[in-house]
């Protein structure tokens, strides 16, 4: 007998359930959630355990979509631990949880908001607050009589041409005026020696003077 038909006493019937459909992760935001089942598992690597909790969304367009987070609670890694616990410890905080955790059960039926991200196409849960936290928005309802909202009117603009550039004019440079030439004084008149008068010549009573030519030398 074939595998199949050994265990499904038979063969299996395709059209004996519902095919199942690409699920694709719903988009990041806040969720209230109901936590639907919690249990440790071993790691696949045998070496630590993880919490596998799973999360019902209550509400929304979402309503029934299951989210599942895996939190390190054991493993070699310091790292994955620390990161595991502090999911545990927000988990527990916004189920209202005092004192020690002892049971995994401890955390079913808890109703609380789940902060999902997005991380490689699948979601993720980090952090959790308490119910009631979060609330779907309200529509406002329309008023009556209201008229309906215009568009915003926005006033044509019209296109300016760039201008040109203008050169910035330089101020004049002002020069100081050139000192005047010195003006030529003329010597003054230099007067003319007195010449002095020719000495009279004495004569001898009775006797004619002599003409000037005829005076000894």
């Amino acid at each position: 007998m074939n595998d199949l038909e050994q265990i499904f006493g038979g063969g299996f019937d395709p059209s004996s359930v519902e095919p199942a459909k690409d699920i694709k992760a719903i988009p990041p935001g806040d969720y209230n959630v109901l936590v639907e089942a919690a249990a440790t598992k071993p790691t696949r690597a045998g070496t630590g355990h993880i919490l596998a909790v799973t999360l019902k969304i209550l509400d929304g367009e979402y309503a029934n979509r299951k989210v599942f987070h895996n939190m390190n609670v054991d493993n070699p890694s310091p790292i994955c631990v620390q990161i595991g616990t502090s999911e545990l410890a927000s988990l527990s905080q916004a189920a209202g949880i005092q004192g020690l955790v002892g049971s995994s059960a401890q955390l079913l039926n808890a109703q609380v908001v789940a902060h999902v991200k997005v991380k490689d196409g699948q979601n993720d849960v980090r952090a959790y607050s308490p119910a009631g936290s979060i609330q779907a928005p309200v529509a406002a309802p329309p008023q009556v009589g209201a008229p309906p909202a215009q568009p915003p009117q926005y006033a044509p603009v019209q296109y300016q041409p760039p201008q040109p550039a203008i050169a910035p004019v330089s101020a004049p440079q002002m020069h100081p005026a050139p000192a005047p030439a010195p003006v030529a004084v003329a010597p003054a008149p230099v007067a003319p020696a007195p010449v002095a008068a020719p000495a009279p010549v004495a004569t001898t009573p009775g006797v004619p003077a002599a003409a000037p030519w005829q005076q000894p030398r």
